[in-house]
C-alpha cells in the first residue's frame, strides 16, 4: 500500500549540448543547495482545551516523503475459495482478524455464508472449523460479525440468536452472552425501530453493544436512528450504560400512512469502535474522531481539514450503475433493472458526499479514517480506484495517508500487517493479508 506523497521540491539541471552548459547546471544545483529545503517540515497540529475537551486541529500530514507507511506490493497471505473443498474457504465473510498466536480467523455468514468460523494458520492453510449451523451451544443461525477476544479466544455475533458466543480458537465452546432485554420506549406516535448491533470487544473482555435503535417519524423527511450504547461485562452479568447516540440518518415520506424509510444514498452515518474503556466514533460528514469515556462524556476530538465535495448528477448515476450491476461484473449486468433516471428520482439525496467511509483503530491505538470511496461500501465497482486512509496518532496528530487497493475492504489493522476482504470482479470474496511497512 503506497501512501499519498508530498510533492517536495527538486532542482533539476537543464540539458545542454555544451560542457559549459552542463557545468552551469551543476553549479546552479550546488549553489542553491544551502537555501533549498527539499522536504519542508509540515505545520504541526494545534491543540487547545475547551470545557474539559482536548481538541487537536490539523492542516497538514506530519509524515515527510520516505517516512510514509505503505502496504507490501502484494499480499503476504491469500485465502481463496477452494472448488475442491468449498467448506474450507470464504463464502460470505462477516469478519476477518488475526489472533495473538498468528492464526487467521474468518467468520462467515451474513446472508449467504457458512454460518460458522474458519481458522487458518499464519500462511493461510486451513486448520479447523469453529461451530456450525444449528441451535445448540456454539451453533449459529446467522453469523453477522465478531472480533478477537482475550488471549486466543474469539467472539462470534449471531444476529438471529441475539447473542455473542465466546469460543477458543482451537474449537472449544465457552459461553453465550445474550443481549440484554431492553426495549425502545415509544414517546412519539410514529416511530421506526432498528435492530440490535454488535460494535466490538474491549481489551478487558467487555462487549460494546446496542440493544435497539429508534427514530421519530412524526412529520419529517429526515431523521436519525438513536441507539443506547452499553458495555456488557465479560461474564454477561452486568450492564453499564454509556449513553444514547445518533448513529444513522434516514429519509422518510412524511405523507405516507405508515412511516417507512426511503432509500438515501451517500447518507450521513456514524462509525463506532471500542476505545480504552469508552468509545471512539466518527461522523462521516467531516474528517474527525471523537473519544468518549466510559460514562459517555466527550473527552477528545482530533480533526483534519476537509473541503466538502458537492454531489453531482454523474455521482448519482454512478451509484445506481454500481447498484444495478452490484459491483459484480457480467453476472449482475444480466439482471433486469429499472432505468437509472427512474431510480434517481425515487431516492433522497444529500447536497454533499460524505467525507469518509469507515473508522478503525489499530493495535497501537492510532485512528484510521477511510476517505470516502463508493456509494455502496460493500459493493465494488468494475474498475475501482485505490482508496486512501488518513491516519491519526493517539495524540490526535494527522500522520498522513495510506493507499489501499480498491478491491480490499479493510477489516483489522495490526502493528505490522493489515487484513481485509477482497472482492473480485464477479463479487467473489477472499481474504488478503498485507504487510504494513513503516
Amino acid at each position: 500500500m503506497a501512501s499519498g506523497r508530498n510533492s517536495g521540491f527538486r532542482v533539476q539541471p537543464k540539458r545542454s549540448v555544451t560542457n559549459t552548459g552542463r557545468m552551469f547546471g551543476v553549479l546552479v544545483v550546488f549553489g542553491c543547495a544551502a537555501d533549498v529545503q527539499p522536504f519542508a517540515k509540515a505545520a504541526p497540529p494545534v491543540a487547545r482545551d475547551s470545557a474539559g475537551v482536548r481538541i487537536v486541529e490539523n492542516t497538514e500530514p506530519q509524515w515527510t516523503r520516505g517516512l510514509e507507511w505503505k502496504l507490501s506490493p502484494r499480499p503476504i497471505v491469500s485465502i481463496d475459495p477452494d472448488e475442491g473443498a468449498l467448506e474450507r474457504g470464504p463464502l460470505d465473510p462477516a469478519a476477518a482478524f488475526i489472533v495473538t498466536s498468528g492464526q487467521i480467523v474468518l467468520l462467515d455468514g451474513m446472508f449467504g455464508g457458512w454460518n460458522r468460523g474458519l481458522v487458518f494458520d499464519s500462511t493461510g492453510e486451513f486448520v479447523r472449523h469453529l461451530g456450525r449451523k444449528g441451535e445448540g451451544p456454539c451453533e449459529f443461525q446467522q453469523v453477522f460479525g465478531g472480533a478477537r477476544y482475550r488471549g486466543d479466544s474469539v467472539a462470534v455475533f449471531d444476529f438471529v440468536r441475539r447473542g455473542v458466543f465466546i469460543m477458543s480458537v482451537d474449537g472449544g465452546c465457552g459461553r453465550m452472552l445474550p443481549f440484554p432485554q431492553m426495549h425502545a420506549k415509544r414517546t412519539q406516535r410514529r416511530t421506526i425501530t432498528f435492530a440490535h448491533q454488535f460494535f466490538g470487544v474491549h481489551n478487558d473482555g467487555r462487549l460494546l453493544l446496542s440493544p435497539y435503535g429508534i427514530a421519530n417519524a412524526d412529520g419529517t423527511e429526515l431523521t436519525w436512528y438513536r441507539h443506547p450504547l452499553i458495555n456488557l461485562s465479560a461474564e454477561g452479568d452486568s450492564v453499564h450504560p454509556i449513553g444514547e447516540f445518533s448513529l444513522a440518518e434516514i429519509a422518510l415520506d412524511p405523507k405516507a400512512p405508515h412511516p417507512y424509510p426511503r432509500e438515501r444514498l451517500y447518507t450521513a452515518e456514524v462509525f463506532l469502535r471500542p476505545y480504552n474503556s469508552g468509545i471512539v466514533f466518527s461522523d462521516n460528514t467531516r474528517f474527525e474522531v471523537r473519544v468518549h469515556d466510559v460514562s459517555g462524556a466527550l473527552k477528545f476530538i482530533a480533526r483534519r481539514t476537509h473541503e466538502p465535495v458537492r454531489l453531482r448528477d454523474e455521482d448519482k448515476r454512478a451509484a445506481f450503475t454500481q447498484r444495478m450491476t452490484g459491483g459484480h461484473g457480467e453476472r449482475a449486468r444480466a439482471r433486469p433493472a429499472v432505468s437509472v433516471e427512474q431510480r434517481i428520482a425515487e431516492v433522497s439525496w444529500p447536497e454533499f458526499k460524505p467525507a469518509h467511509s469507515n473508522l478503525l483503530v489499530d493495535e497501537s491505538g492510532n485512528f484510521w479514517l477511510e476517505e470516502y470511496r463508493f456509494a455502496h461500501a460493500d459493493q465494488i465497482p468494475e474498475k475501482p480506484r485505490p482508496t486512501f486512509w488518513s491516519v491519526f496518532d493517539r495524540n490526535g496528530a494527522w500522520l498522513g495517508r495510506v493507499e489501499v487497493p480498491g478491491r480490499l475492504l479493510v477489516e483489522n489493522i495490526y502493528e505490522d500487517r493489515l487484513i481485509g476482504i477482497w472482492k473480485d470482479e464477479d463479487g467473489v470474496a477472499s481474504i488478503r493479508v498485507y504487510r504494513l511497512e513503516k
